[in-house]
C-alpha cells in the first residue's frame, strides 16, 4: 500500500511539473507576457515542483517507516510461533519424563538420591527439562497463563536448583530467568518466616 502512495506522488510530481512547463510554453506562446510575468511564472513553477518533491519524499520516508514497522511485526510474530513450537515440543518431552520417572514430581518423597549416582542425573536431567519449559514459557511474556505452573514447578525442584552441584546447568539461564526462579524461591522464604513469626 505504502509503496503505491509513493509511486503516485511521485508520478504526480513528475505530471505537475511537465503540466506546468507545458502551461508556461503555450502561455508564452499565445499571450506574450512580460520578463516580469515570465519570471513569476518561473517562480511558481518552481514552487510548485518544489512542493510536489516534498510531498513525494515525506510519502516516501513514511513509506520507509511503514515497511520497518511490517518487517518487524512480522519477525516477532516469527519469533512467538517458533517460541511456541519449542514449548511445546519441551512440554512433550517433559510429559514423557514425567511418566517414565514419576518419582521425580514430588522430590520430597525421594529418599537419598544423591546415593545413587545414575539416579541424580536422572532427576537432574528431569529437572533442567522442566526448567528449559519454565524458562520458555517465562519468555513468552504471558505470565498470568504461566506463572502459576513456573512457581509450582521451581517451589518443588528448590531443593535440587539449590543445590551447588545443579548450579552450573542453572547458571545457563538467562539472568531474567534465574532472577525471577530465585525470588519465587524468595518470596516463599519470607512468606514462611512471617508465617514462622506470627505463631
Amino acid at each position: 500500500m505504502a509503496k503505491i502512495l509513493f509511486g503516485a506522488a511521485a508520478l504526480l510530481a513528475v505530471i505537475l511539473g511537465f503540466f506546468l512547463t507545458i502551461v508556461a510554453t503555450v502561455q508564452s506562446q499565445l499571450f506574450p507576457m512580460s520578463t516580469e510575468q515570465l519570471q513569476k511564472l518561473a517562480v511558481l513553477t518552481q514552487v510548485i515542483g518544489g512542493i510536489s518533491t516534498a510531498v513525494a519524499l515525506v510519502i516516501g520516508l513514511v513509506t520507509v517507516i511503514v515497511t520497518i514497522n511490517n518487517n518487524r511485526t512480522t519477525q516477532r510474530l516469527h519469533e512467538k510461533a517458533g517460541l511456541k513450537a519449542s514449548l511445546n515440543a519441551n512440554l512433550r518431552e517433559f510429559g514423557r519424563l514425567s511418566i517414565d520417572w514419576p518419582e521425580f514430581a514430588r522430590p520430597s518423597l525421594l529418599v537419598n538420591v544423591k546415593g545413587d549416582p545414575k539416579q541424580f542425573e536422572r532427576y537432574m536431567q528431569y529437572v533442567s527439562i522442566g526448567l528449559n519449559v519454565c524458562e520458555e514459557a517465562f519468555r513468552s511474556g504471558d505470565l498470568d497463563y504461566w506463572g502459576e505452573a513456573i512457581k509450582q514447578f521451581v517451589l518443588e525442584q528448590q531443593g535440587l536448583i539449590e543445590d551447588p552441584e545443579f548450579q552450573p546447568t542453572f547458571m545457563t539461564y538467562p539472568k531474567s530467568f534465574r532472577e525471577h526462579v530465585q525470588k519465587i524461591i524468595r518470596d516463599q522464604r519470607n512468606k514462611g518466616e512471617a508465617g514462622q513469626a506470627k505463631r
